[in-house]
């Protein structure tokens, strides 16, 4: 009689032990001395003598075991096969080489029931997600089910170790059914994990306002410095855009640092993360967000005009999730039209004659039912623009002239952002090399400029859609000073001209006079120009300024007006000693058998066509750089004047007993 009611398939969970048996009830006497063998991975055979009737195995893992009992000749008593089938409940998010979570990430749990040696047919008949005793998901008849879970800060992070799967494992053996749990663990070691501290778009941003990105590491374990976060901006095709950094506490497990990028442009949109760098190369960028940089804008900012009605006033907003709003200057709704596009939004407001000077209009911008900003236009009217001292005004070539442009307003003026405008026949003029534009509040702007040949013509102001019905109309005179250079090279004793000339207007230069450097008093220039000498002295410096002073009688048709009728100019020149510069410098140059010199010759005044003689006047080089092997005395010169010679002494040297 064979028992081989212990002897069957069976399942068990993970880390369970199983005993397989069969018993008989008498054994013949011809299989005393058989063999029984258990068959699994080590193959034991053991003598049937020490088994009695009973044949029984303790195992713990899951594969086929057989049992053999057959005698000394062959003869099989029993021979058959079965399998221990371990079931286990495994969950992770099979991160495979990772170890960095970026905040802002989804993160994808899976809970799966596997078993060995064979799978087929095991399964959850009920399973379900449990984080904090909260049911998350319940799902019947599966072998896997996953949990998703976005990781965006802290709290998320830790909470990474309160989900558990749980739920009843069927198996294929013996109506196997068992509830298994299981808690989530987050990796075998700690991660180095990153996250964003804020959510830097969860508000929208405008043209000119601050993006604000706070970067953050949680359980900071790498390295033993400060951590460098940094602000990048892809850039397609390109190394993307990561000029903005800033450094977090390293003895902090938590280190963070906030980046700012102000005073943002339309063009600053775009895609942007945050990028960790530690010690030795370590780096890894953070997840993307998208930053779109809305305009709000009005136009005109300030409405500047004499004539009001059916003048527009126009608000737009490339946020098209905003709504916009005029508001009359009582606070009701302006009746406006519509003139959205697909990339703008955008409404305008037709001005009426109702509207009067000093009235501001708004424009709201309002999202999900709030008001989120707002822009004013004040209205200018009721003003008057005039040039002072208009008409025809006489100047000079090099003179520096002011002209002042006065704006003056009904009941007074008027305290409002505009500024007059300016141009020179009908091309406006703009602040560029010789033109500074100074305004002051709204009411007074002086222009400044040196007049050139080009500069000349009726100057004219405008502020808002008027102009100013005259300006100053000024005209250039020719007044030469040579040499035109402000700085001159010289040689010690050397006489250098100068020479002035005045285009005469009657009230304008009248007896015009000149002091030069070699004298202490004024004289009267020549009606066709004067010629004054200056002789170059070196001996206490090697640099010096000197000054001419010139001064004339000048009338109200002058260009500028002054606090006395006496005009003065000052012409300052650099006078400076002309040398020349050897390279290499030294006191001595040298030759031997076969080796040669070379020295380029060139002069602080920047020189043309300098050459080399030898001393016999023969020709050494016809440019700046002397190349020989022959010894004697070399000068370095051109046709105005000579530098001091240079020597190259021979040397002979006997080698013959080295």
């Amino acid at each position: 009689g064979i028992d081989e009611s212990k002897f069957t398939s069976t399942t068990i969970k993970e880390g369970g032990s199983h005993t397989f048996e069969v018993k008989f009830s008498k054994l013949p006497a011809s299989f005393i001395k058989a063999t029984i063998r258990w068959t699994d991975v080590d193959d034991v055979t053991e003598d049937i003598s020490n088994s009695g009737l009973t044949f029984s195995k303790d195992v713990t893992d899951g594969k086929e075991y057989s049992l053999s009992i057959i005698d000394q000749d062959g003869i099989s008593l029993f021979d058959k096969s079965v399998i221990l089938q371990i079931v286990s409940v495994t969950i992770g998010n099979d991160p495979a080489t990772e170890k960095i979570v970026v905040g802002g990430t989804s993160l994808t749990i899976t809970c799966e029931v596997k078993s060995v040696p064979k799978s087929d047919g095991v399964k959850f008949s009920t399973v379900k997600w449990v984080e904090d005793t909260t049911d998350k998901k319940t799902e019947s008849d599966v072998s896997k089910t996953t949990y998703d879970i976005t990781l965006n800060d802290k709290d998320s992070i830790d909470s990474l170790d309160k989900i558990k799967c749980e739920g009843t494992v069927v198996g294929d053996y013996n109506g196997y059914s068992e509830q298994i749990s299981e808690m989530y663990k987050y990796m075998d070691e700690t991660p180095l994990l990153a996250y964003y501290l804020n959510d830097p778009v969860s508000d929208d941003i405008y043209v000119g306002e601050t993006l604000s990105v706070k970067c953050g590491l949680y359980k900071y374990i790498e390295g033993s410095g400060p951590p460098t976060f940094k602000l990048c901006k892809k850039i397609d095709g390109k190394d993307d855009d990561c000029d903005l950094s800033a450094t977090g506490d390293a003895n902090t497990p938590d280190p963070s640092a906030t980046l700012t990028k102000s005073d943002l442009k339309a063009e600053d949109s775009g895609s942007y993360y945050c990028r960790y760098e530690g010690d030795g190369g370590k780096k890894f960028d953070f997840k993307e967000f998208q930053l779109n940089v809305y305009t709000f804008e009005t136009s005109p900012t300030t409405l500047i005009s004499n004539t009001i009605e059916g003048k527009t006033l126009l608000c737009s907003t490339t946020n098209l999730n905003a709504i916009l709003i005029w508001k009359s200057p009582d606070g009701t709704d302006a009746n406006a039209d519509d003139k959205s596009t697909n990339d703008m939004r955008s409404i305008q407001y037709t001005l009426t004659s109702g509207v009067q000077n000093g009235d501001i209009f708004t424009c709201q911008l309002m999202k999900d039912g709030k008001e989120m900003k707002d822009k004013t236009v004040e209205i200018i009217s009721g003003f008057g623009v005039d040039v002072e001292r208009n008409g025809k005004r006489y100047g000079y070539v090099g003179d520096d002239v002011s002209i002042t442009c006065k704006v003056t307003f009904t009941g007074g003026d008027s305290l409002n952002d505009g500024k007059p405008t300016w141009k020179l026949g009908d091309d406006p003029l703009a602040e560029a090399e010789g033109i500074t534009i100074g305004n002051f509040n709204s009411s007074v702007s002086v222009l400044q400029l040196t007049l050139t040949e080009e500069r000349e013509g009726d100057f004219k102001c405008a502020y808002g859609d008027k102009e100013s019905t005259d300006g100053m109309d000024v005209v250039v005179l020719n007044r030469t000073f040579v040499p035109t250079e402000k700085t001159l090279y010289a040689e010690q004793n050397q006489t250098i001209i100068f020479e002035i000339t005045m285009e005469r207007i009657d009230g304008i230069n009248k007896d015009p006079q000149i002091q030069t450097p070699s004298s202490s008093t004024f004289e009267t220039i020549p009606e066709d120009g004067g010629t004054y000498p200056v002789t170059a002295d070196f001996s206490e410096q090697d640099s010096k300024i000197i000054s001419f002073e010139l001064q004339y009688e000048v009338g109200d048709k002058f260009v500028n007006e002054l606090n006395s009728n006496m005009y003065k100019k000052t012409y300052n020149v650099t006078l400076k000693k002309r040398v020349v510069i050897l390279d290499p410098p030294t006191y001595g140059y040298y030759v031997t058998d076969g080796s040669k010199v070379t020295i380029t010759c060139t002069s602080n005044a920047g020189l043309k066509g300098l050459t080399w003689k030898k001393n016999d006047q023969t020709s050494a080089s016809d440019n700046n750089i002397l190349e020989t092997d022959q010894a004697g005395v070399y000068t370095c010169s051109n046709s105005e004047f000579f530098s001091q010679s240079v020597s190259i002494h021979s040397i002979g040297i006997d080698e013959s007993k080295f």
